[in-house]
Formats: structure tokens, sequence, C-alpha cells
């Protein structure tokens, strides 16, 4: 089945159909919602919390042509949503002690695929990995995310700076040979 008599199947409720475009959009789906996770069973909690938005929200799609963006879209949202749900706000201290100067040589970045520097962006503890995914990858303003989070703009700047330094953190040690 082609993409287009997939999603006129899917419109109409049709199993096989939504099963085939479920399975079709599972991967792509999976790895979104991977970023955002703390774990592969959210992950998939997600997933299947966006499927069932995406199935009954269908006809809002205008143009088949835009569905993994759509799609992707859902995903995001449904992981926020995921985050608002479980996630016990709680004060976080981020100390300033250890906010040292780090450079990190260009080359290092060169040498890395872009999957080994998701690995490092998925080795951040939960709340930094959901707001560095939302402002570096999404682009969302730390106004939005405080808005979708429910949390200050001093937070998510918090998070985020916190999150750029682990990162850096991690780079420098990459550059540095071990003995």
């Amino acid at each position: 089945m082609d993409l287009d008599q997939l999603i006129k199947g899917c419109k109409k409720n049709q199993r096989k159909a939504q099963k085939e475009f479920y399975e079709y959009f599972f991967p792509y789906a999976m790895k979104i919602c991977l970023r955002y996770s703390s774990s592969e069973e959210d992950a998939l909690e997600v997933v299947n919390d966006g499927f069932l938005k995406i199935f009954k929200s269908l006809n809002k799609l205008k143009k088949n042509s835009a569905v993994k963006g759509w799609i992707s879209s859902i995903m995001v949202n449904s992981s926020i949503d995921h985050y608002r749900k479980n996630v016990k706000h709680k004060s976080s201290s981020f100390d300033n002690e250890n906010e040292e100067n780090f450079s990190v040589n260009s080359e290092v970045l060169e040498r890395m695929s872009s999957e080994e520097i998701l690995e490092m962006v998925m080795e951040l503890p939960y709340p930094h990995r959901v707001i560095f995914n939302l402002y570096v990858i999404e682009g969302y303003s730390h106004k939005e995310i405080s808005e979708k989070l429910s949390l200050g703009e001093s937070t998510s700047r918090s998070y985020l700076t916190r999150a750029n330094g682990m990162l850096r953190e991690r780079l420098v040690k990459i550059q540095i040979p071990q003995s």
C-alpha cells in the first residue's frame, strides 16, 4: 500500500491500514521519543500514546506529504505531556563549584558520528536531556519550554547550561588520551 492509500485507510478506521501505518512509522516515532524518555519502556508508552492521538486526529492532516513532520510534532508533544505527568517538580541545585572553562578541540567533534553525539546527549540526566532536546534540536525558546513544562525560564536556562557543561566535560575527556 502506498502512503496515500495507507492514510486514507487509517482515516476510515481500517485496522489493517492502522497496523501498517504504525509499523511503518514506529521506528521514526521511537527515535524521537527516546530523546525525551528516561527509558525504552517510557519511550514505548509515549509512542503508543502518540499513535492514539495520531489516529484520533488524522482527519486534521491537510497534506499527506507532511505526515512525517506532523508525526514528529505529535511525538514531541506527547513526550512533553509524559514528562509533565511523571516528573516531580522539585527544586534542583545548580552548583557552580565545578564550572570551569573547558575548551573542546573542534577536531574531536569532526571525528564523531552523529550516533556518537546523540548517544552522549542520551546519557544526560532526564530533565537536562529534555530541555537540551527542546532547545537545541526542536528550536523552542526558553519561554516556550517554561510554558510547556510548567517551570520558570531561569530553570530552563539552568538545565540547558548544566547540560552543555556535562557535554563539554565528556568531550574534553574524549580528546584527552586515556592512559
